[in-house]
């Protein structure tokens, strides 16, 4: 059953998208483009900015309308919209990793508040039986205020900001250090986070940080995905952003 609910996940996901082949140390499997498939939502280029840390960066873009659908889920129906890439699904539970890129937000970057931007994300499929396609862990959030890290699990708490203006037209460096555990032995866990800006220590958290609700396997996702787009009055701006320098490293 366990396997049947992954290759399930998988196919929600990925249903007619492409293996994108690039190199992310760390990472075993190449990752795939999640819903969007236009032309313009991804691309790996030469450094426009003169000033990443390599040679070639990941470009996503995402316009007005790119939204799409497959047999089970539609971003269209669910105002939501997106240019991301997703890793291939595996074990997680008990593990304590790193994970950590640059990202470098363009000086026009406009908002889409009361709308919500997300620019990286954990996710974990549900156990058989339980409502919903999975439960988002926490994510990396950007708003006109600046960038935020969101917990999900424990009720959408948030992070302090860190300034827009610190962010613009320069790469930024994001590291995640996490280990992995739910609360489903005793009620209490082991687990934490601690969220890392340029080298200097953002944010941290201790307690669960999967679900007990699901099942071990986990999901990373990053690009830009914007949802509660129904909030929006106004046209929606094209967004622009690059990645850099992905990176997992295992440390237990």
């Amino acid at each position: 059953m366990k396997l049947k609910i992954c290759f399930l996940f998988i196919s929600i996901l990925f249903t007619g998208c492409s293996t994108l082949t690039f190199k992310r140390s760390g990472f075993s499997t190449d990752f795939f483009r999640s819903l969007n498939r236009t032309s313009h939502g991804y691309n790996i280029i030469k450094d426009p900015t003169g000033s990443a840390p390599t040679e070639n960066v990941e470009r996503f873009e995402v316009r007005a309308g790119d939204c799409s659908y497959d047999s089970v889920w539609s971003d269209c129906k669910n105002a939501r919209e997106r240019s991301e890439i997703a890793s291939n699904i595996g074990s997680f539970l008990g593990r304590e990793e790193k994970y950590s890129w640059y990202i470098f937000v363009p000086e026009d970057w406009k908002d889409v508040n009361p709308a919500s931007n997300m620019y990286g994300q954990f996710s974990q499929p549900h156990k058989p039986g339980i409502d919903g396609y999975g439960q988002a862990l926490f994510g990396v959030m950007l708003t006109t205020r600046g960038l935020y890290i969101e917990n999900f699990i424990k009720f959408y708490k948030q992070s302090p900001t860190y300034d827009i203006k610190e962010l613009k037209g320069k790469w930024t460096k994001i590291e995640i250090h996490v280990k992995w555990m739910d609360d489903s032995d005793d009620g209490n866990s082991d687990g934490f986070y601690k969220i890392y800006i340029n080298g200097n220590l953002f944010d941290e958290f201790h307690g669960n940080t999967a679900s007990r609700y699901g099942i071990d396997q986990l999901l990373f996702k990053y690009g830009n995905y914007r949802f509660f787009l129904d909030r929006v009055s106004f046209p929606l701006p094209t967004q622009v952003v690059y990645y850099a320098d992905v990176k997992r490293e295992r440390i237990k």
